[in-house]
């Protein structure tokens, strides 16, 4: 991840006669900054501490404040201010002083709750406000003697000291570990080592905290340089050998892999000049800063003008110590490290019950996993480009462009309950029992997976041009534009529930016993298949251009312009009802329902397979070819079936109310029964085939030619078969009540039966048809007039 906000070197001279000055940095985030003490200059060559000394503090975010106790002496303090981001912190900055009087060896100050694991104290700097020139007086130790409490001490209690502070609580998937030490020394060595618990020297840095001394006031006595010399080894160097004791505190902090490019650690001489040079490996000044390992002294007396160093990286491969006042007889050796952070994107790993709760631009490019009861809370760009594993129970909850061209996978109970635009154009896994609740653009452009139980629920426009898996018992539930343009699998007991524009342009597959519900503009322009026990149910203008196939026990339940212009196929046993559905090609097989309401498959061609069934209320079936196979029914209230052909096999039901089938040619096989009502079956030729049965009421079939073959049955009432011809064949019944067959020609073959209630009121009839065989039986009331008559057998 990116640790780092931002890099601000600064340097601040203190003029003679004040006791203070600032420098202007630009905004940083206090909460999240730290400053590195980096030395002082000073042009006080008395031992008298208290016009030498100086402290350093951010003091808003835009001033740093450097402070000495006494004015007259000209003092440049170095530093550098660190801001870190949100990712890389567990807990605020928390920064201050500790003011120990003439009278006391130590002081606390308290502060809000941290990981001591994961946190260090920072020293910067220390002022006095005595004139004595014993050094035991004035050296103080910091450290962090528990998770609230911070503790200044010294060896003597001859002056007051104030000593400034800085304990920073890194995020625990930041740090390997934080090892606080403090030294004493006895003896008379001008090296000494300490024992340390193994690091990866590459992934560390030694922090200073202070130092103390005994009666000795020489500056060759105590002042130390510490370097982490090996894994396990940091060597203690300073300028004499006296046996005074002497204390030194430090922290090694390890930082986790890949969050630091590199650590590079060495010392710069001062001898008979003011400043010196080190030469380092280039490094990205905008990700890097010097640290000052405090400095040894040759100086067997107090003079502070060549003795305090101040340390600076002054460029990419640079690193500069300076003082104020050169020494030919002194050598001042000034510790350093240049620490330079990553501004790439490491593995992170948060163990069971860590926590890491982020802000900004965080984890981008990283490789990123929660195990179980671990949680994750980032706010911002977290986790751009990464690879994310949430492990059982895991919690994983974003704010901002979040995981973002990530591949991700949540194992059983894990969480993940994003903001923004989380987890676009990524490849993304839930587990058993995984939840995923997202708001915004989740998972844009996406392959995503929930294994059983997982479940889904989303507002915004997740899963948008993506490939979605459900497995059996997941759940999915959107609101807004939801797995659009994606190709999407719902397996057995699986639920999706959608709200706006869901999985549009989309295919999708729903098996057994999956449930699908969605409310807008649902499944347009998609192709997809449910399986057996699946059930689709969608209001508004779902299924819009559509290739669809409902299995066997499969349901489609629709409201609005569903399945418009779009071919599907609904199997045996299932069920689909639409509201209404415009302009398709559809094939219903055996046991198939399919009840529409509206301009229902309008412009389209239509199959009922064995058992099948179509109650349809509107203008369903408008302009298209229909056909009905045996044991198929079609129930059809409104304008149904228009200016098309349509054709009922044997067994084949049609019962239509209204202007259905009109203009349009109809067949009816063996069996099949037509029930039409109002203008049915205007304008246009049917045929009606062995034991097929036309009930017909008002104007039903009128202005059009009709043939009733042997044994089928034509019952009209009103003005049925008005003004067109009739062929009734042999076995046929035409029953006729009103103003039927009106101004037509009737053919009356063998063994039919013909009966007019009332053949052509309220004008004569002009002609009808000679009928041309025996054993026929006309019965009709009004004005019959028969052209060529065969009077052989016929009875009228």
């Amino acid at each position: 991840m990116t640790v780092i906000a931002s890099i601000q070197p600064f340097s601040i001279a203190i003029g003679s006669g004040s006791t203070s000055a600032t420098a202007t940095i630009t905004t940083v985030n206090t909460s999240n900054a730290v400053v590195f003490f980096q030395g002082f200059n000073t042009a006080y060559a008395s031992s008298l501490a208290e016009f030498a000394l100086a402290r350093v503090a951010l003091t808003n975010s835009t001033t740093v404040t450097a402070t000495i106790n006494s004015s007259g002496n000209a003092c440049t303090v170095y530093g550098t201010v660190v801001e870190f981001t949100s990712a890389a912190m567990a807990t605020s900055v928390q920064t201050g002083t500790i003011t120990m009087s003439s009278s006391v060896t130590s002081g606390t100050a308290t502060i809000s709750s941290v990981t001591t694991a994961d946190s260090s104290v920072f020293y910067l700097g220390l002022t006095t406000s005595g004139t004595s020139s014993t050094q035991a007086d004035i050296w103080t130790t910091l450290a962090l003697t528990n998770s609230t409490t911070v503790t200044a001490a010294k060896n003597s209690n001859g002056q007051a000291v104030t000593i400034g502070y800085a304990v920073v609580n890194f995020a625990s998937g930041l740090i390997n570990s934080v090892q606080p030490r403090s030294v004493t020394l006895t003896t008379a060595n001008t090296s000494d080592t300490d024992t340390i618990t193994s690091v990866v020297t590459a992934n560390a840095m030694v922090v200073y905290a202070g130092c103390q001394v005994g009666a000795n006031n020489a500056p060759s006595t105590f002042f130390y340089v510490p370097q982490l010399t090996g894994s396990t080894t940091v060597t203690l160097t300073r300028g004499g050998t006296s046996t005074t004791s002497r204390t030194m505190n430090y922290t090694v902090v390890e930082f986790a892999s890949g969050v630091l490019n590199s650590v590079q650690r060495g010392t710069i001489a001062l001898h008979n000049v003011t400043s010196n040079t080190a030469t380092i490996t280039s490094v990205s000044t905008s990700h890097a800063v010097a640290n000052l390992n405090n400095f040894s002294s040759s100086l067997a007396a107090g003079d502070p003008a060549e003795t305090f160093p101040g340390v600076a990286l002054t460029n990419a491969t640079t690193v500069t110590a300076t003082v104020n006042t050169t020494g030919s007889s002194i050598t001042c050796t000034v510790g350093y490290k240049v620490v330079e952070f990553s501004n790439a994107s490491p593995a992170a790993t948060w163990s069971a019950s860590a926590l890491l709760a982020a802000s900004g631009s965080k984890l981008v490019k990283s490789t990123l996993t929660i195990t179980a009861a671990a949680s994750f809370s980032p706010k911002g760009g977290s986790l751009a480009k990464s690879s994310v594993s949430i492990a059982s129970a895991g919690v994983f909850s974003p704010t901002g462009v979040a995981v973002k061209k990530a591949t991700a996978t949540w194992n059983g109970v894990g969480s993940f309950t994003p903001k923004g635009v989380p987890l676009a154009k990524g490849i993304v896994t839930w587990a058993a029992s995984a939840a995923f609740a997202a708001v915004g653009r989740s998972t844009k452009k996406s392959t995503v997976t929930w294994a059983s139980a997982a479940s889904f629920a989303a507002v915004g426009r997740p899963l948008a041009k993506a490939t979605t898996t459900w497995t059996g018992q997941g759940v999915f539930s959107a609101v807004g534009r939801r797995a659009t343009s994606g190709v999407a699998t719902w397996v057995a007991a699986s639920t999706a529930s959608f709200a706006g524009r869901s999985t549009a342009t989309a295919i999708g597959t729903w098996s057994p016993h999956a449930a699908f519900a969605v409310v807008g503009r649902s499944l347009a322009k998609t192709a997809y298949s449910v399986s057996p026990g699946a059930v689709l149910n969608a209001v508004g203008r779902p299924v819009a251009s559509a290739i669809a196939s409902w299995t066997s026990h499969a349901s489609l339940a629709a409201s609005g312009l569903a399945v418009r212009i779009t071919h599907f196929t609904i199997s045996a046993v299932s069920a689909l009802s639409v509201h209404p559905a415009g302009t398709h090609k559809a094939t219903f097989a055996g046991s198939t329902t399919f009840s529409a309401a509206g301009q229902a498959l309008k412009v389209s061609a239509a199959t009922w397979t064995a058992s099948a069934h179509l109650s349809a209320v509107g203008q369903s079936h408008a302009v298209g070819t229909a056909v009905i196979t045996p044991h198929a029914t079609l129930a059809a209230t409104g304008a149904k079936k228009e200016t098309g052909t349509a054709t009922i096999s044997a067994i084949g039901s049609l019962a239509a109310i209204g202007a259905s089938l009109r203009n349009t040619v109809l067949s009816i096989t063996a069996s099949s029964t037509f029930a039409p009502r109002g203008g049915a079956r205007v304008t246009r030729a049917a045929t009606w085939t062995a034991s097929s049965t036309l009930a017909a009421d008002s104007a039903a079939t009128r202005t059009g030619t009709a043939s009733f073959i042997p044994e089928a049955t034509l019952v009209a009432d009103g003005a049925a078969r008005k003004t067109a011809a009739v062929t009734v064949h042999a076995a046929t019944s035409l029953t006729a009540a009103g103003g039927s067959r009106f101004l037509g020609a009737v053919q009356i073959l063998a063994r039919a039966t013909i009966a007019f209630a009332r053949l052509f009121p309220p004008t004569p009839c002009r002609r009808i048809l000679d009928p041309s065989l025996n054993n026929r039986t006309l019965t009709a009331r009004g004005i019959l007039r028969i052209l060529k008559p065969n009077t052989n057998g016929r009875t009228l």
